[in-house]
């Protein structure tokens, strides 16, 4: 699903910065709007199997929570107004200012609740509490909504109760995933709510306070590589379009290749600063076609190769380190995806010259 996907997303937004007139350029913002909807609910489900399979990584790093939640409330302030409906958020004095967490699962969480929490209000309030327990911290998600009836309370975090009993927009996961990623955390999701008079869903997480990390470069639109030579490996035409529209926009110079045995005959008498190889193609694949790289290259200078892949499972994901692989962006890859691919690994001396 997430290799057509990728190719209605990247022309959409492809066809976005056209000159288009107002109605054409609603039309377009429809399809991505659409598409991205897609795309959550693909990774809903990706997200609740690496659970059950115990295939869920995490990934500390230092967050500032009041960032973090203010970007919560920035992404949903639109929905909430249209809904007049006030979104607020409260940081409690004695919470840690920065924590070592997995911003992108605690962003999940509270995207979750707080999505909820505004699609079930209506000129009313939603308001982020977050408060510190003890070494714990808490986030509460306040609503003034519809409630839920007591006899649901019990369920609420089963799999498929929303979308099967409010007739909910998406796969009825949210809640199920909210609850599963705090508990891989140490923590826990529970909810107060009364029919009629709004809920309350308390998360409690056990994260530790630490020293605000130093300012990183933060990689924009405005980077450029250019000159940067770049193997572009894929048998899919769309995909193959959209991602070389993406490589040129910073600048890169782009050569093709339709399949891993191309690409090898390419490389006998060529040279590029990056290789992007899709991982399932004919004739040849980008696992076996990178390991053969990797033996050519013995006691060499080695080419960073990063797979494209439409698995998001752990084990795949694997499977391209195993082979040589250096990095993956997963399908469908966006623009940001590319930055930043192109940010961690051509920000060092190119190589940009044909072998001789």
């Amino acid at each position: 699903i997430r290799t057509p996907l990728n190719g209605v997303l990247g022309l959409a937004r492809m066809l976005a910065e056209i000159d288009l007139d107002p109605i054409q350029k609603a039309y377009v913002e429809d399809i991505v709007l659409s598409g991205d909807i897609l795309l959550d609910l693909i990774g809903d489900v990706l997200d609740l199997s690496k659970i059950e399979a115990q295939n869920m990584k995490l990934a500390p790093a230092v967050v500032s929570l009041t960032n973090l939640v203010a970007s919560i409330v920035k992404l949903f302030r639109g929905q909430a107004e249209e809904r007049a409906t006030t979104l607020s958020y409260r940081i409690e004095a004695g919470v840690p200012e920065t924590v070592l967490v997995d911003g992108v699962r605690l962003r999940q969480i509270l995207a979750n609740l707080v999505g909820n929490a505004v699609k079930f209000t209506r000129e009313g309030e939603v308001e982020i509490r977050v408060a510190s327990k003890g070494e714990r911290v808490v986030f509460e998600v306040r609503d003034t909504g519809i409630g839920i009836a007591s006899n649901r309370l019990e369920t609420i975090f089963d799999r498929f109760q929303q979308a099967e009993e409010i007739g909910h927009d998406g796969t009825g996961l949210g809640l199920t995933i909210a609850r599963a990623l705090a508990q891989l955390k140490g923590g826990d999701i529970a909810v107060e709510s009364e029919l009629g008079c709004g809920s309350t869903f308390r998360v409690s997480l056990p994260l530790k306070p630490v020293a605000e990390a130093p300012p990183t470069p933060n990689p924009s639109a405005s980077l450029r590589f250019d000159g940067r030579r770049i193997l572009l490996v894929d048998d899919n035409r769309v995909n193959m379009l959209v991602s070389s529209h993406a490589l040129r926009k910073f600048g890169c110079e782009v050569v093709y290749a339709e399949d891993g045995r191309r690409a090898l005959d390419i490389l006998e008498g060529d040279r590029f600063d990056l290789i992007l190889m899709d991982v399932r193609m004919p004739i040849m694949n980008g696992l076996d076609a990178t390991q053969e790289i990797r033996r050519r290259e013995s006691g060499s200078r080695r080419t960073p190769i990063v797979a494209l892949t439409a698995g998001a499972l752990v084990q795949e994901q694997d499977e391209c380190f195993e082979a040589g692989m250096d990095d993956f962006a997963t399908k469908p890859v966006t623009f940001e995806a590319i930055r930043d691919v192109l940010a961690r690994w051509l920000c060092e001396t190119p190589f940009s010259a044909k072998a001789i």
